[in-house]
């Protein structure tokens, strides 16, 4: 993924809104497609792996 792609995603996973909770809703995936122009499988994929690497 681009840098300023991960870089929106992380800003998302670790703001106060998100960091006890980090799960998108069906909107926020939408939105953050647009925003990023990335593909839900590679949004679902990333959530996926970084809540593992962050809540080891």
């Amino acid at each position: 993924l681009p840098t300023s792609t991960v870089e929106y995603l992380k800003n998302w996973i670790l703001s106060p809104d998100h960091i006890q909770h980090p799960y998108p809703t069906e909107l926020e995936k939408r939105k953050i497609m647009i925003e990023t122009g990335i593909e839900l499988k590679q949004l679902t994929n990333w959530f996926t792996n970084n809540r593992k690497r962050f809540w080891k």
